[in-house]
């Protein structure tokens, strides 16, 4: 049986923007987020993210582009 990744609330909440929508940056991704947080913040959420097989980074020029693997 395959377990899924724990991920915290903010992290959830990160992922399901990119759930929602493919393809955004982290830039765009904080944008969309109606919290007070950096863009360093969800940067950081986004490599955990990713570190833990949830997200896909995809590199486009000199930014990521995220897409979900779950």
């Amino acid at each position: 049986m395959n377990s899924s990744p724990a991920i915290s609330d903010s992290e959830w909440l990160v992922a399901s923007i990119v759930w929602d929508e493919a393809g955004l940056t982290a830039t765009q991704i904080a944008e969309r987020l109606n919290t007070h947080w950096k863009l360093k913040t969800v940067n950081t959420f986004l490599t955990r993210l990713v570190a833990k097989g949830v997200l896909a980074a995809d590199r486009d020029g000199r930014a990521f582009r995220y897409r979900a693997c779950i």
